[in-house]
């Protein structure tokens, strides 16, 4: 062994071009691997940074109409003998105010139980007690470590200092341990009663020892009917599993598109090694001649394989390790904290499999070719015998290749037409040089309905009216409500309280009716979606509508174009539209804003955001303006890994048809050294160059030919898997079948065309008398 890798890397040195060639190609498969090793390694396997995480189950309670006593069936699940505790939570945001800076931070309202229940002990200061909730205590907080770290530089002496909360002064007791990310991305926790938090939070228990979630389930859920007569039902999941539920089918997806871009680097591999192996037939045929096996000369060229497999995989390791940073960057979404993707021992392990795999995956054609060829004759020819069926081990790779770069690439067409379609979907709004942003009124400032209404009031006289710019401002949130004074609706419907602008500014037609006027109270107007449920085939104008137990009825004056909510659901890519209710903000203003700012262009939009918050800032300083983004990012944020899993798999198809045209490329340029004799003899008896060419180009491309129609076929049968994350767009989509064929059509002809060229180059004269 010790002898074959020595041999091995001496002759792997006397042809550096080829050996830098096999090494990359195999670098950018493997470490194409190796990055979405580590992201399903973070997603799948690691385990949460609590003690005893396996234990911690996420509880979902399912209230059914008519429940009313929410705080009761928490009270159940608390009783459980499954569960060694219980704690509720309530994800929120809040203004934190640290000296003079005013930002937006996630964060929640929690029972003290939840860091018992977690286990998690304090890095600093103490955790938050159950007097921290009585109501009449001292307004207390504990900071995660994340914010202690970038906002105080982890020291030790702001435990016991005040932070402004809200507009609150809350005494921090104490920072979170590393890890801590429940509910995720919360960096402030308020203490909060279990009251406080019924119907309106989320559960997380700590199973006892031995006990299964299946049978915590059917405890907890006896519990639950019992209190809730019937009408609640409840699930119980580990913590982790709930996690990793989001994820869906893109981590295999993923997998399943690197692993097929291997395939495809393995065969270019094996290709060139079968080419390596032909032009060494004489020297095997000396050693079988001297007494070497053909196990021996098999192991040889494995031991050589390998050895390129080893530096491919140490090099795409380096390559996965930027890419990996890539990734997390272009996620427009900040990550849990639980979800870190680095190359960790695991991956390490994985990949050198991945490696070894891949060597032995790239040695076999070129060790079953040594063992069918006559190497005596090799040795008499000078290693010219057998042309044809050299010839055919690398045209069957390449035309798995192309079968495989056909499907990838199917793939690629129907995932980049679905960005296509989502980038240039209606979204109801006219979202050309529109920018939204997010702002939120401290609850201890702005305690009155007239104290909101007043402080918008004011920012939009300040602001004043622009030439091509506009300013519109909204809230909103769920209600339910009545139509015409009779019986509450089952559904529940979105409120926006809008300032006069909002409809121009955000781009949304007026069907019927008319738009709000300055000093109008009592009126609404109304989306054409919900128009379109509530009167189907009759008119709203002038028709009644009471919501969130409001006495006054607000009059129907107008019907506005639907705005739309895309999504990703269980039947895949959705766009529905969403039924709402407009009425002025001053009669119902919220705490929550939504400014939407619009220019002549992006950049001038962006301009004027900046300057609106500049200017609310001077009105109070303690509002925290946050998610500056385009509207239409901001509509189609939640397709972003539809759009990210797209733009991956598109870069995977790329890779493999570039190394699939290689592997045309290097067939048809061993046709022509094969048969350079022939074609002199040809053209000796009076072929012409473009039969030359016809004749090579006909014989090197049917490979890729066969590879084509074998990769449609699969395709037929894969597509339709990716149903749930394509848009606009039918998973058998015609246009995109053509655009692939003509794709490999084109990169084939180019393949084959650049290498057949060297016919034209062949003398007859010399290639008679090599005859």
């Amino acid at each position: 062994m010790a002898r074959d890798l020595a041999f091995g890397v001496r002759l792997l040195r006397s042809d550096l071009r080829t050996t830098c060639v096999v090494v990359v190609t195999l670098a950018v498969a493997i470490g194409a691997n190796t990055a979405i090793l580590s992201i399903a390694n973070a997603v799948l396997f690691k385990s949460l940074p609590y003690p005893d995480a396996d234990g911690l189950v996420s509880i979902v309670i399912d209230r059914g109409p008519g429940t009313a006593e929410p705080q009761g069936v928490m009270a159940a699940i608390r009783s459980s003998r499954a569960f060694e505790g219980t704690a509720a939570m309530a994800e929120d945001g809040f203004n934190l105010v640290v000296g003079d800076q005013v930002r937006r931070v996630q964060g929640a309202r929690v029972t003290p139980s939840l860091f018992t229940v977690l286990k998690l002990a304090p890095a600093a200061g103490r955790v938050l007690a159950d007097g921290d909730a009585i109501a009449g205590a001292e307004p207390a907080v504990m900071i995660s470590s994340r914010l202690w770290r970038a906002t105080f530089q982890g020291s030790h002496a702001i435990v016991g200092t005040t932070i402004g909360v809200d507009g609150v002064a809350r005494r921090i007791v104490g920072v979170t341990g590393e890890g801590l990310d429940i509910p995720e991305f919360a960096d402030i926790f308020l203490p909060a009663s279990e009251a406080a938090l019924a119907g309106s939070g989320e559960l997380v228990a700590r199973l006892r020892s031995g006990i299964e979630p299946s049978a915590a389930r059917a405890e907890a859920a006896a519990l639950v009917e019992q209190s809730a007569r019937g009408r609640a039902s409840v699930s119980v999941l580990r913590l982790a599993d709930a996690r990793r539920a989001e994820f869906g089918p893109i981590i295999p997806l993923l997998a399943g598109a690197v692993a097929l871009v291997l395939f495809v680097a393995c065969a270019n591999v094996s290709g060139i090694q079968i080419a390596r192996t032909m032009s060494r037939e004489p020297e095997f045929g000396v050693r079988r001649a001297l007494g070497a096996s053909r196990r021996q000369l098999a192991q040889q060229l494995t031991t050589e394989t390998l050895l390129l497999a080893l530096g491919g995989g140490a090099a795409g390791v380096l390559l996965a390790s930027w890419a990996v940073d890539v990734i997390t960057a272009a996620i427009p979404v900040p990550l849990p904290v639980w979800l870190h993707f680095h190359i960790d021992m695991r991956v390490l392990a994985l990949t050198a499999l991945v490696t070894v795999a891949a060597g032995a995956l790239c040695a076999i054609a070129p060790a079953m070719h040594i063992a069918r060829v006559n190497l005596n004759d090799a040795l008499k020819s000078g290693g010219r015998s057998g042309a044809a069926g050299r010839t055919t081990w690398r045209s069957t790779l390449v035309m798995a290749e192309v079968a495989v770069t056909v499907v990838l690439l199917v793939a690629a067409g129907l995932l980049v037409r679905t960005i296509g379609h989502i980038t240039a979907m209606d979204l109801g709004a006219g979202t050309a040089g529109a920018r939204t942003m997010e702002a939120a009124l401290p609850a201890s400032r702005y305690a009155t309905p007239a104290s909101r209404a007043d402080i918008v009031a004011r920012l939009l006289d300040v602001v004043g009216h622009r030439d091509g710019s506009a300013l519109a401002i909204a809230s909103e949130g769920p209600a339910s409500f009545t139509i015409d004074g009779g019986a509450p609706a089952a559904a529940r419907v979105r409120i926006r309280a809008v300032t006069g602008d909002y409809f121009r500014t955000m781009g949304l037609r007026m069907l019927r009716g008319g738009s709000f006027g300055p000093r109008d109270v009592a009126v609404a107007a109304v989306s054409e979606e919900f128009a379109r449920r509530m009167w189907p085939g009759g008119d709203p104008i002038g028709r009644t509508i009471a919501f969130g137990g409001r006495a006054e009825p607000s009059m129907v004056i107008g019907v506005v174009g639907d705005t739309v909510e895309p999504g990703i659901y269980a039947s895949g890519i959705e766009v529905r539209p969403v039924a709402a209710i407009y009425v002025p903000y001053a009669s119902s203003p919220g705490l929550e804003l939504t400014m939407v700012v619009r220019g002549n262009a992006d950049a001038d939009a962006a301009s004027f955001a900046a300057d609106v918050e500049r200017r609310l800032h001077a009105l109070d300083a303690h509002v925290a303006v946050y998610n500056h983004r385009r509207l239409a990012d901001a509509i189609t944020l939640p397709l972003w890994p539809v759009i990210a899993v797209g733009r991956a798999i598109g870069l995977v198809a790329l890779i493999a048809i570039l190394l699939a045209a290689a592997g045309v490329y290097g067939v048809t340029a061993q046709v022509v050294a094969q048969r350079s004799r022939e074609m002199g003899i040809r053209t000796a008896l009076g072929a012409t160059s473009s039969d030359l060419l016809g004749l090579v180009i006909f014989q090197t491309a049917r490979p890729a030919v066969y590879g084509s129609a074998i990769g449609l076929v699969l395709s037929l049968a894969i597509a339709p898997l990716l149903s749930s994350l394509v848009y606009g767009v039918r998973p058998l989509d015609a246009i995109t079948y053509a655009g692939v064929v003509l794709l490999v059509a084109l990169t084939t002809l180019i393949g084959t065309y650049l290498p057949a060229r060297g016919v034209l180059r062949v003398d007859p004269a010399t290639a008679l008398r090599q005859a």
